[in-house]
């Protein structure tokens, strides 16, 4: 601003006010179009934004999801990275309802969500998907917000962060070759997840 010759008169705000409101509530989007095609837990409502894409907003609750249920620590439900995960590709696809998921690239476990005292929590992903050669790439944020004591205004975190990578067809299924012989040796159940926080929903292996 000092170097130019420009002799205007500038204005330094620290909002943008109506420049950066959204044109339209759910973006232009009819949501129900969006949330059609949800498959899976993590997709509640679904709305568009110019500036952070595709917004999805869920209410999680350790009393209804079992994924949040049996995965505890200490006693308190957190959110699996795996579920968190999910949320990404299910938002991704509801924009690109044709394509697949077949990568998630650049995952970033920033902090871990908690669900204090077993109360339900609201969950916000934002994907922005963009055309990268002939698949789509959504850049993934999961958010939420809490209201901490003291403070007049919930704190807001970003807990995941991800991007997932589409297809129009689904990768070939690799298998691989068992490490070496098991030489009759077995483990029970209860051998296999001695180590194991996870509750019964996890708890899928019989005997390995």
């Amino acid at each position: 601003l000092l170097s130019s010759d420009y002799r205007g008169e500038v204005i330094v705000a620290g909002q943008l006010g109506m420049m950066a409101a959204e044109l339209h509530p759910s973006g232009g989007v009819d949501p129900a179009a969006l949330a059609a095609d949800r498959a899976g837990p993590m997709v509640g409502s679904a709305t568009l934004s110019v500036h952070d894409g595709i917004v999805v907003r869920t209410v999680l609750d350790p009393k209804v999801q079992p994924f949040l249920n049996d995965h505890r620590i200490d006693g308190i439900p957190v959110l699996p990275g795996v579920m968190g995960m999910e949320a990404f590709a299910e938002a991704a696809r509801l924009l690109a309802p044709d394509y697949q998921v077949v990568a998630v690239e650049d995952v970033d476990f920033a902090a871990p969500l908690k669900f204090f005292r077993d109360e339900p929590r609201e969950i916000v992903v934002q994907a922005v998907v963009a055309p990268a050669g002939d698949e789509l790439l959504a850049r993934c944020r999961l958010i939420a917000e809490r209201m901490l004591p003291g403070q007049d205004k919930p704190s807001r975190t970003v807990h995941f962060t991800g991007t997932v990578r589409l297809a129009r067809a689904r990768p070939k299924a690799e298998k691989a070759k068992p490490v070496g012989p098991g030489n009759g040796a077995r483990l029970d159940a209860g051998q296999v997840y001695a180590f194991y926080f996870h509750g019964p929903a996890y708890r899928v292996v019989a005997s390995a």
